[in-house]
């Protein structure tokens, strides 16, 4: 997948980059970050306070200059962020005292149990060795987004080869693939890691939030300067679907019928601080 957003991202460098060299009032440059970045929620019960991942991104600036002082900035960018979540744990496996679990496969794939009933077919396969059950302590989450920004850029005037500058809208950012490491207790009780989960198909698709900062240009000649900014990030929704596919929190009973799993309910955002260096050519 990565190999995917890269393709996209030369692609799309190489395209804007003519578009760019024909209209004197765009500018086109380069930028690497770093972005410590976290995880938020306001549900303690599922997610108790998690820690700060150090991500990286790349890409391309585009500007459209409006006035003299005001430019529409967008371009197109691959950013490797994620966070960390720490989960309840409980042992009584309770809707009011939650232990989070799920279920492998034999390839460490995750079986989906919002369409699993407990049964004698679904027991069998734990009896044969096809299935795991693990609980859930901590996952750390490495996503891969094509981020595009939508912001206005106001700047001031030339002091001595520096302009400053301030920058307010938003991101928009594509998943292109999110793969999980858990921290896990199996049936024994034992503790244990668990690396490359996909957890992609239980991620919203896209991440829609603010972008607000301010840096400074450096003119080195002509038109091409050198620039830094430190940007505050966050997502507006939640990162995870709202129903897991795949985390329960406990069983539930139909009367007469199977009992199914009771889905855990994901609300998490992601902030984070953006350290930008680049340049405009």
């Amino acid at each position: 997948m990565k190999k995917l957003v890269y393709s996209f991202i030369a692609c799309s460098l190489i395209g804007l980059y003519a578009q760019a060299q024909d209209t004197k009032n765009v500018r086109f440059g380069l930028y690497a970050r770093g972005t410590p970045c976290w995880f938020s929620s306001g549900d303690q019960t599922n997610y108790p306070s998690g820690g700060t991942r150090f991500g990286t991104g790349f890409g391309l600036n585009l500007e459209f200059k409006i006035t003299d002082v005001v430019s529409f900035a967008t371009g197109l960018g691959g950013d490797f962020d994620g966070g960390i979540l720490n989960y309840r744990y409980n042992p009584s496996f309770t809707t009011s005292n939650y232990s989070t679990g799920y279920v492998l496969d034999k390839s460490n794939n995750f079986v989906n149990l919002s369409t699993a009933q407990l049964n004698a077919a679904f027991d069998n396969n734990f009896t044969n060795g096809n299935y795991k059950s693990y609980t859930l302590l901590k996952r750390t989450i490495k996503t891969t987004y094509i981020t595009i920004p939508l912001t206005l850029k106001m700047m001031t005037k030339d002091y001595g080869g520096f302009k400053y500058f301030g920058i307010f809208g938003g991101n928009l950012g594509i998943l292109a693939g999110a793969k999980a490491t858990d921290v896990v207790l199996d049936d024994n009780l034992s503790q244990q890691t668990i690396t490359g989960l996909n957890v992609y198909s239980d991620m919203n698709f896209m991440r829609l939030g603010l972008n607000v900062g301010g840096g400074a240009e450096y003119n080195i000649s002509g038109s091409t300067s050198l620039f830094a900014s430190i940007n505050f990030v966050n997502s507006f929704l939640s990162l995870g679907k709202s129903s897991s596919k795949y985390l329960a929190d406990g069983t539930t009973t139909n009367g007469s019928n199977p009992s199914t799993f009771l889905m855990q309910t994901q609300s998490f955002k992601q902030m984070g601080i953006q350290i930008n260096v680049g340049i405009f050519f």
